[in-house]
């Protein structure tokens, strides 16, 4: 699943990336302080994502999971920040920052809470934009 996510984080395809999510699954989004609920908010909220990060993409550094539906996914995301986010005005601002997706699982596979951890210092360094006030 790490690497289905990386991939899934790597395309514009959201209906996708929303697939991989149970139906009442969470995602935390730390960086912009957002919380997501469901497979219909997530799947929109990649949508906005991709949409204001066109070029976004997820490059594994390492992932594992563990028997009892847990997993990690450690990579490096890059793109060019060129539209509004949150709200937010798009600055154009290119990025290469490390994070990780802490995540579990149903026994089906499908994912049920998601939290990334990024570097907001990096984030804001690179593009010239802090993602929360």
């Amino acid at each position: 699943m790490p690497a289905r996510l990386a991939r899934a984080w790597s395309t514009a395809d959201s209906d996708a990336f929303g697939s991989l999510f149970a139906e009442t699954a969470a995602y935390t989004d730390l960086g912009y302080a957002t919380s997501l609920r469901g497979r219909s908010e997530i799947t929109a909220w990649h949508r906005n994502v991709r949409t204001a990060i066109p070029d976004f993409a997820a490059e594994i550094e390492d992932c594992f999971t563990t028997v009892d539906g847990k997993a990690c996914l450690c990579a490096t995301w890059t793109g060019t920040r060129t539209g509004d986010l949150y709200g937010l005005p798009g600055t154009g601002g290119r990025f290469t920052i490390s994070a990780a997706s802490v995540f579990a699982m149903t026994p089906e596979g499908l994912i049920t809470t998601c939290v990334d951890y990024y570097s907001l210092p990096d984030f804001e360094r690179q593009t010239g934009h802090r993602p929360i006030p």
